[in-house]
């Protein structure tokens, strides 16, 4: 009988050790431990528990990193919620102070477009000076090294970047000629940079993209080749020569404007080159460099090259009266369903480069026309905003 109970004592020794062993087991293999044992202390292990998921946790552990806990939760701006992101920032981005991390996070610059860990500090120290930027700006003007520069006017850098036609690749050019112009406003400063105004005539300049079709460029800062000529030139008028579908287009808004008893009379369409350098040379012999650049364009810089561009008057007013005429205001008011656009409008000759030329029209398509009609822009501000930022 003293065998028989021995022999159960042990047993129930046997199975309480090897309840033990399975609790320890357990207890070894349980996040818990394996997050002490990662040098994590009770508080931050509760903290971890409570706000992050096993497969969370799980990684964490295996990490070769130990993200500090601790002090992200004496952070003032730590939210328990976003520990998780905390985790993960530091975990994808290691060696980063507490402060930093936190401040990171809640600002989400890292899911921001652009972002790059290595200009966390810029960032940072960027967002401390303009709290009232959305933060892509933040990131993107640091990429675009705004904040090595030296701002004298903050107001005017939040501004300028949220004005309709502001492009981001510009911003140091807006900043620098607001400097110099300080009393402009901040539309002003936008719609001349974008048109190259803050350059000098014939500086700055590059050739002009034959891709761009009707879009082509040609101004005071982009010019054409010597050998370029539209291949689909067709006669208009007489002698003239404009591209074939400016030629439609023109017909149609003439036929048009002869049933409501109006009557066009075409001047000048298409130059060539070296037609357009004789034009240039007879207004520097008489007037003089100076003269010659405000009222005609060097060659390569003129539109007529482009097989675009016609001058419209009628046969009983010509030129500088033409705006005072019953065709001049039809114009104003349908020329851009037809495709058309007044290339050189009053009160904008800063943005053109040139002076107002109520007779000078440019076929750009109605699409093109329609906007820069409907949104009072010039061709140069429609380029740089629409086709080529």
């Amino acid at each position: 009988m003293k065998k028989k109970k021995t022999i159960k004592q042990g047993l129930i020794l046997s199975l309480l050790i090897l309840i033990i062993i399975i609790f320890a087991i357990i207890y070894l293999c349980s996040p818990s431990f394996q997050l002490r044992k990662k040098g994590y202390q009770s508080n931050e292990i509760t903290l971890i528990e409570k706000n992050l998921t096993d497969k969370e946790i799980s990684n964490l552990i295996k990490s070769n990193h130990k993200t500090p806990i601790k002090d992200l939760e004496k952070q003032p701006l730590f939210q328990r919620k976003k520990l998780s992101s905390y985790v993960t920032f530091d975990q994808s981005y290691p060696n980063h102070k507490a402060n930093q991390i936190v401040k990171a996070v809640n600002l989400n610059l890292h899911k921001q477009k652009g972002f790059d860990i290595k200009k966390l500090d810029r960032y940072l120290s960027f967002y401390q000076t303009y709290q009232n930027l959305d933060i892509k700006y933040i990131i993107s003007l640091v990429n675009q090294n705004i904040d090595r520069l030296e701002i004298k006017d903050p107001d005017f850098l939040l501004s300028v970047i949220t004005e309709k036609y502001y492009i981001e690749n510009r911003l140091p050019r807006y900043l620098q000629y607001h400097d110099t112009h300080p009393t402009f406003k901040v539309s002003i400063v936008v719609r001349h940079v974008n048109a190259n105004a803050d350059y000098e005539y014939y500086t700055n300049t590059t050739p002009s993209n034959p891709n761009d079709q009707l879009l082509i460029l040609a101004n005071k800062y982009t010019y054409l080749d010597a050998n370029y000529k539209p291949n689909d030139l067709v006669t208009v008028e007489g002698d003239f020569m404009v591209r074939k579908e400016v030629k439609d287009a023109y017909q149609k808004m003439s036929q048009q404007a002869q049933q409501e008893g109006l009557s066009f009379h075409m001047n000048s369409a298409y130059r060539s080159y070296q037609s357009q350098q004789q034009v240039y040379r007879e207004y520097q012999q008489k007037f003089g460099q100076a003269y010659a650049d405000k009222y005609a364009s060097r060659p390569g810089y003129s539109e007529h090259q482009t097989g675009l561009a016609i001058d419209i008057t009628t046969r009983r007013v010509r030129f500088n009266s033409f705006d005072e005429t019953e065709e001049y205001q039809w114009l104003q008011n349908h020329a851009h369903e037809y495709g058309f656009i007044l290339r050189f409008p009053k009160g904008l000759e800063q943005i053109t480069g040139y002076s107002y030329e109520p007779w000078h029209y440019r076929y750009v398509g109605v699409e093109a026309a329609t906007k820069i009609k409907q949104e009072n822009i010039t061709l140069e501000e429609y380029y740089a905003y629409y086709v080529n930022p």
